[in-house]
């Protein structure tokens, strides 16, 4: 998964039904982590150290050019515009 985070771009890779990598930002800052849906339409991640490690949870939207996370707990983060979802991992996480 490819998209933006305030003026950061970033990459995710989801690797099994619970692990995740990605980079994040124009140094390629690189972590790991967990992530789980909960109930139908939440995605919950938490990063060893992305976001501090806290695990923060998002309500996925469908938008005209893809898709919108907003943050649904008590840090009301800015959202995460989703650009793009590729199969595979093009990226070599």
């Amino acid at each position: 998964m490819r998209g933006t985070v305030g003026a950061q771009s970033f990459s995710f890779y989801y690797k099994d039904a619970v692990s995740v990598s990605g980079a994040i930002g124009q140094q390629g800052d690189d972590d790991s982590g967990t992530w789980q849906i909960k109930g139908e339409d939440v995605y919950c991640n938490e990063w060893i150290e992305f976001f501090d490690g806290v695990r923060r949870c998002y309500r996925w939207f469908k938008t005209e050019r893809g898709y919108l996370m907003e943050n649904v707990d008590a840090y009301h983060l800015r959202g995460l515009v989703v650009y793009g979802v590729e199969k595979g991992n093009p990226l070599g996480f």
